[in-house]
């Protein structure tokens, strides 16, 4: 019999039944967290996930190789049918629960045309297995309802959340439940050392998809990212994206970010939603590998003076 455990799932656009307040059109130039899913059959399903984050009905907009969205993928069955799913096949690791590790593991994928899970990878783990058991689930996942674009089905990459909780004492698991969410906190939430710093991250730690240069793709991604009471990052969501690698490698230098100094309202720390913008410039990029090619060739001169002193 498998061991109980805790496992919470979130996927674009949704950023689970919690309420978000304070949405605003300062915090970009659309309403962007607005999506419109029109299933028939899921009528109930619909209410619940498009419920929790619409201010008034605009477009989502994603460019690049995806193009303007106008339904995101959904699964079919709903959320009941995809945490049964989840919960019918995912097994807590051995090594895991042997070293008490516990934590959220991201992945990715993309829901094709024709609504099957197809390019699973891994955004960020915890390791002891669990990286591997949320890469292997997500790759069993049977089809969605795939997303839209002019009437039309097309392909759309989404992130997925699996918590591993180890269950306590008395054999259960369980998750605190969650504050609202706030769009315009009063004092916005920030990242440690500010904007000089989160720019300094970002260009260390981002590494250009080689897709991306190959097609010459340049622009901006924009990641939806909830700042918890803590300053940890938790739910991600893809609100902008250009195709190429880009809109995952972006997923992934997020979650890879130290903890954030939290947003305040009234002068206490709440959770908040922050649009998170990536810049992927070509120009910028053949910059740093000019660079890079300059202090290698200075290494091996350095290299070569040090062999002929010998």
């Amino acid at each position: 019999m498998k061991s109980t455990f805790l496992f919470t799932i979130t996927f674009l656009f949704l950023f689970g039944s919690q309420k978000v307040y304070g949405m605003s059109a300062d915090i970009f130039d659309e309403s962007i967290f607005y999506f419109h899913q029109k299933y028939e059959n899921e009528e109930d399903t619909i209410k619940k996930v498009s419920g929790s984050v619409i201010t008034k009905p605009a477009p989502i907009y994603n460019r690049g190789n995806f193009g303007v969205i106008e339904q995101s993928p959904l699964y079919i069955g709903g959320e009941k049918a995809r945490l049964k799913f989840l919960k019918g096949n995912l097994v807590y690791p051995k090594e895991a629960k042997e070293k008490g590790i516990e934590g959220n593991v991201y992945v990715s994928f993309i829901v094709n045309e024709d609504g099957n899970v197809e390019q699973v990878e891994l955004l960020h783990g915890i390791g002891g297995g669990c990286d591997e058991e949320a890469v292997r689930v997500a790759k069993m996942m049977p089809r969605w309802y795939p997303g839209k674009k002019d009437g039309k089905e097309v392909g759309f990459p989404c992130f997925m959340r699996i918590k591993f909780t180890l269950p306590d004492e008395k054999g259960e698991s369980s998750e605190p439940i969650k504050d609202e969410v706030f769009v315009m906190a009063e004092q916005p939430p920030q990242y440690p050392g500010g904007k000089e710093a989160l720019s300094k991250f970002i260009q260390e730690n981002l590494t250009y998809p080689i897709e991306a240069k190959e097609k010459r793709i340049e622009g901006t991604v924009y990641i939806a990212v909830t700042i918890e009471k803590d300053g940890s990052i938790d739910d991600i969501s893809l609100a902008r994206g250009i195709g190429g690698g880009c809109d995952v490698e972006a997923a992934r230098l997020v979650l890879k970010m130290p903890k954030w100094k939290p947003g305040k309202v009234k002068g206490k720390e709440v959770r908040s939603l922050y649009m998170m913008p990536i810049k992927f410039d070509l120009a910028t990029e053949r910059k740093k590998d000019r660079e890079k090619e300059k202090q290698e060739k200075k290494k091996q001169k350095e290299h070569k003076k040090s062999l002929d002193k010998k």
